[in-house]
């Protein structure tokens, strides 16, 4: 046997019977049900799972669809309730008062 099969929510993929092995980017037939287009796709596999949200892959991180689990590109997503806090740092004393000369913002996310 060698499809797609819903497992606990998960999709994974059998080839001759049995899960993919190791963590691979690999050309795979569509995911049934994702509404994607094309018979075949490329996805992130983790023996046989395929991988959604942020991944760690080819030293990078990159983000796959949780719905299609492709890689999306070229688009900015929000990751939970975030809000920006700027620190300042090194302080610069002149004359006896302190002067900012770097401000960052700190990414929180919840």
């Amino acid at each position: 046997m060698t499809d797609w099969k819903n497992e606990n929510g998960q999709s994974t993929y059998y080839q001759d019977g049995k899960p993919l092995n190791g963590r691979q980017y690999v050309n795979l037939p569509t995911i049934p049900n994702t509404n994607v287009q094309w018979n075949t796709n490329w996805y992130l596999m983790d023996n046989g799972i395929a991988q959604s949200g942020v991944q760690q892959w080819a030293d990078t991180y990159y983000y796959f669809d949780p719905r299609a689990y492709l890689r999306v590109d070229n688009d900015y997503r929000g990751f939970g309730i975030c809000s920006v806090t700027m620190a300042a740092l090194l302080l610069k004393f002149t004359n006896g008062l302190a002067r900012i000369t770097t401000l960052i913002r700190i990414l929180i996310c919840k």
